[in-house]
């Protein structure tokens, strides 16, 4: 079997706690999985004294802010029991793209656990 890949998007202020490599480090290890993040900011985000904001009609998704967390697995329990730890943690992503680009098999397990300990 190949790798199951499952993209979790979260947009500014989605989740509840800031992403950590050390922190996404044990999860992983603690399920053999493999998981990165990349951050993106938008060229068109507006950080003021009292607000962020970005204006996103104009500009492909992949280039609006983003934080894209990347899990990789052979073994869908591990797959299973990282995501559920990981959502836990930082909350499922909000929008209804923040699977976009998973393998379809993790596409399918991350909409079950987010259904499962959080909801969209």
């Amino acid at each position: 079997m190949g790798d199951i890949i499952t993209k979790l998007r979260y947009s500014p202020g989605d989740n509840l706690i800031e992403f950590k490599q050390a922190d996404l480090d044990k999860i992983a290890g603690k399920y053999g999985v493999k998981i990165s993040f990349q951050e993106t900011i938008g060229k068109n985000r507006v950080n003021s004294a009292h607000t962020t904001y970005e204006q996103t009609w104009d500009i492909p998704f992949e280039e609006t802010s983003q934080t894209v967390v990347t899990l990789t697995s052979r073994d869908k329990e591990s797959l299973r029991k990282s995501l559920r730890e990981l959502i836990t943690r930082y909350r499922s992503p909000v929008p209804i793209w923040g699977t976009m680009g998973s393998s379809k098999e993790g596409e399918e397990i991350a909409l079950d656990v987010i259904e499962e300990d959080d909801g969209w």
